[in-house]
């Protein structure tokens, strides 16, 4: 009855009519009879499914907040789901139906799309499986102009392939029509008849024709530009993966191929942005980015996993990696200088597939383990650059020989690959990307290992008048080897030589300051240092702290040891505030020559204000997964490193005297490898001069400045450079000018805490960006320094001469270095590259401008705060969003 009253309105959809006539007649059929037979007629079919109106299903789909294209890509396609609407149809050019969903509506009025559309090819002895697009392209562009600038010395010089039309790779449809439909979906009719395999866009590379396959899986990618309700710029790139049937409609695909989650690459580049912003998920990229698509210049594959493995792993490869970009405007790319930034056999940083543990990437990829499932020479040879499989010569990556050899292996396809690299076997893939320490991306350890954890429970500090051990810290942690408690009394576990050390930090009153908001390790009020290194924590092995008059103990009750620390020379000075100990560094297990790093603890002494906590550990593991420096002493916790890299530290090197230099350089055991010799040339420096060491740069090693001029590089007017003295032992000189951060520089939260960088805290020290034991003019002109010993000397102790920058500043200064922003710096009340103080020894008395810079209302306190603080017009937290 409710059927044929909505017929009486008229408003019964279309389906609904045909559905009652559908219904009439069988009955009427089914009456008269349809066969002489006796037996009972065959049921009549079952009814179609009653379908929603096409505009109710869609208006309902766009009210749902969760399908907004911005970030639900699949809403453009099941936004159609109820709707009876073919998401594609192919039976010659390609129709195609979509949704755009923003601000809780169907996005109306856009006139234009892109469309990319591939099949999957599967793959034959042994080789991957492979996306090939229907629609190709020559790469036309003249060679030899790089935005103008010729660049035909470079490398190869000419390019590989001269005549363009051997160049050819994949693209987008192009003559197509977008039409936007009353009901709220698009419909795009593709200006490329696919099924027509005579086609000149249907030729790949090798001149073959891409033949329409409709039973193969098909992937439909989408660009889409547009603007949301608040102005913002959107473009995402919706994709559909489907097989076609007999009526050339779409049908969704049961097994979709994906080795590779946008969401892992956006761990580290937070937003990856390609070809000016419009291709940003890895599941358009594979539609241009194909086997067969070819770069002139080079005559290499720019297929996605070639590319992307050579440029992650570009530091490592025994060749350069490079193509030009034809296309327009010629570019050339140069990737030499790329270095991934953890450890690059981590290959479940990217490829997500069952073996994930990231916390930050809750997606596991239907092939993600592909990469041990199906070694194969191309994955296997876009790192392992030196090895040639079609010749059997070459070398690994190590240097050693290549024992691919045709005697042993057919190389001619990748069929025998799983023979040894197969996941059962003895050089499978998982077992030879093995790294040395778990992490969060590299879950296995080479056989036989140890791992470690540290923790410390509490730190304590007797008091002065203590009548047992006055002024001794007592430590009390655990190390575990394997989950069980050590008892590190007697010395290292067997099978290893010890290393783990405690490092002592703490903040003594400095410039007027009696209460630092920053590690300054001073040893006592007149501000010498502790250490030849100026600003380096106190650092005391477990051996040290088994030596009388100091005790190491162990409870097997709770698997506590407790360090009583009694010896004067390794006490906190009389006055520190803000004591802290950190436990570091790691046991060497001699049955597999290994370190076996464990992740840093740190502990502030009870009663003592923490030291700032402005960084979280596990943004950096979104990059670095598990950052290890200091040769592995220094691990993932970062309250350890500001022990050390803290404001009165800078970079050291200009300290090393002719005579330490020459026997640096001596051959054949040169301490300075060929890089330092690169990097000193590439420094300008010559090194016939006397007291050459005054040459290196010098800049704040404090951790802000330091780590913000490092990732900043890319940005900066002026490069970061660091020379370490680490005089007996060695030099390290680091040239951080080609490196670029790989996610959005300006969202200071890929790092921070929330809330932690709109300012500096009260009391925050200055920042020493090079120390000289020099005099200061009454123009405040610091004279230079003439010696290696004089800059060896400055270490020791602050000085009038040190040059530094006001807190703010500093942490702004690192990354907006120009001389433009320095200016506009100084006019405010910040100071950058001033020299500290005019002291008169003599008289007792000094003027004191460090101490002028971290006063809060006196004369030259910074004024940054009335622009750039909280709620003000240029807001910090605001403009780095």
């Amino acid at each position: 009855m409710a059927v044929f009253d909505s017929l009486s309105k008229g408003v019964v959809s279309r389906r609904w009519g045909s559905l009652v006539a559908a219904g009439l007649l069988s009955f009427t059929l089914y009456g008269c009879g349809g066969s002489d037979s006796d037996s009972a007629p065959p049921p009549p079919p079952p009814p179609p499914p009653v379908e929603s109106d096409v505009a109710a299903v869609i208006a309902a789909a766009a009210a749902n907040p969760a399908n907004d294209s911005s970030t639900n890509m699949a809403s453009a396609f099941s936004g159609l789901n109820g709707t009876g609407l073919a998401k594609v149809t192919i039976n010659n050019a390609p129709v195609v139906n979509f949704t755009v969903f923003s601000d809780g509506a169907v996005k109306k009025g856009l006139t234009s799309a892109t469309l990319f559309l591939s099949k999957l090819v599967p793959g034959t002895n042994g080789s991957p499986d492979k996306w090939v697009n229907y629609i190709w392209s020559d790469d036309a562009g003249t060679w030899g102009m790089v935005d103008g600038v010729w660049v035909g010395d470079n490398f190869v010089g000419t390019p590989v392939i001269t005549d363009a039309a051997k160049a050819r790779t994949a693209g987008a449809d192009s003559g197509g029509a977008l039409v936007e439909n009353a009901a709220g979906y698009y419909t795009y009719t593709f200006g490329t008849d696919i099924t027509d395999a005579t086609l000149a866009s249907a030729k790949d590379s090798s001149g073959s024709a891409v033949v329409y396959e409709p039973g193969r899986t098909h992937r439909l990618s989408l660009q889409l530009d547009y603007n949301n309700a608040a102005g913002e710029r959107v473009r995402v790139n919706p994709y559909y993966d489907f097989t076609v049937g007999a009526d050339g409609k779409s049908i969704d695909a049961a097994n979709p191929k994906q080795v590779a989650d946008i969401r892992s690459c956006n761990s580290c580049h937070e937003k990856l942005e390609l070809h000016g912003g419009s291709r940003n998920d890895v599941t358009i990229c594979i539609q241009c980015h194909q086997p067969g698509s070819i770069d002139k210049g080079t005559g290499e594959t720019i297929d996605m996993m070639h590319l992307v493995h050579k440029i992650h792993a570009a530091h490592d490869l025994t060749e350069p990696y490079y193509f030009y970009r034809f296309r327009g405007i010629e570019r050339f790319y140069d990737f030499s200088p790329i270095g991934f930034p953890q450890d690059v056999r981590n290959c479940t940083k990217c490829h997500t597939g069952d073996t994930s543990t990231d916390p930050l990437v809750a997606v596991q990829t239907a092939q993600g383990n592909n990469w041990f499932n199906k070694p194969n020479r191309a994955a296997c040879g876009s790192c392992h650059d030196g090895i040639d499989f079609a010749t059997s010569t070459g070398t690994t990556l190590s240097g050693e020989p290549n024992i691919h050899t045709s005697g042993a292996f057919s190389l001619s396809d990748d069929s025998s690959c799983t023979l040894c690299h197969g996941a059962d076997n003895g050089l499978a893939v998982k077992l030879v990307h093995v790294t040395g320490d778990s992490t969060p991306n590299n879950l296995t350890v080479p056989v036989g290992a140890a791992n470690f954890d540290y923790e410390i429970a509490s730190a304590t500090v007797n008091s002065a008048t203590a009548t047992i051990d006055p002024n001794a810290t007592v430590i009390k942690f655990r190390i575990k080897k394997d989950g069980v408690n050590l008892d590190v009394s007697a010395g290292p576990p067997a099978g290893f030589t010890e290393g783990p050390s405690f490092l002592f930090a703490w903040a003594m009153e400095q410039d007027g300051v009696v209460s630092p908001a920053d590690f300054n390790n001073l040893a006592a009020a007149n501000g010498a240092f502790l250490n030849a290194t100026r600003g380096d924590a106190m650092g005391r092995s477990l051996a040290q702290l088994r030596t009388a008059p100091n005790t190491l103990t162990y409870d097997p009750a709770t698997g506590l040891n407790t360090a009583t620390v009694k010896a004067t020379a390794y006490q906190f000075p009389a006055g520190a505030k803000m004591r802290t100990v950190g436990l570091q560094s790691y046991y060497t297990q001699t049955s597999i020559e290994s370190g076996r790093h464990a992740v840093s603890v740190v502990k502030t002494v009870t009663g003592e204000t923490p030291r700032r906590s402005v960084v979280d550990n596990a943004k950096c593991a979104n990059c670095h997964d598990r950052l290890a420096l200091h040769g592995g002493s220094r691990v993932y916790e970062i309250q350890v490193c500001v022990m050390c890299h803290n404001p009165s530290k800078a970079t050291s090197g200009r300290g090393i005297t002719d005579e330490v230099w020459d026997a640096y350089a001596a051959k054949p055991t040169s301490t300075f490898t060929a890089q330092d010799f690169q990097i000193m040339k590439l420094w300008g420096m010559d090194l016939s001069l006397t007291n050459r060491a005054l040459q290196f740069p010098v800049d704040s090693n404090n951790m802000k400045d330091m780590i913000h001029g490092m990732h900043a590089q890319k940005d900066r007017a002026f490069p970061f450079r660091d020379a370490r003295d680490r005089t007996t032992s060695a030099i390290t000189l680091l040239d951080f000018s080609r490196i670029a951060f790989p996610g959005v520089l300006s969202n200071c939260e890929t790092c921070h805490k929330p809330g932690t960088y709109a300012s500096v805290p009260a009391n925050a020290l200055a920042t020493t960006n090079e120390f000289r034991n020099s005099a200061v003019d009454a123009a405040m002109v610091v004279a230079p320094l003439t010696t290696a010993a004089a800059a060896k000397a400055s270490l020791a102790q602050l000085n009038a001469g040190d040059v530094v920058a006001t807190p703010f500043a500093a942490a702004c200064v690192t990354c907006h270095d120009s001389s433009l922003t320095k200016t506009h710096i100084g006019l405010n009340g910040g100071q950058v590259g001033a020299p500290v103080s005019k002291r008169n020894v003599a008289a007792d008395s000094q003027t004191d401008t460090r101490a002028l810079m971290n006063s809060k209302g006196g004369p030259g306190a910074e004024t940054c705060a009335l622009c750039h603080g909280a709620g003000k017009i240029a807001d910090v937290t605001v403009v780095h969003k």
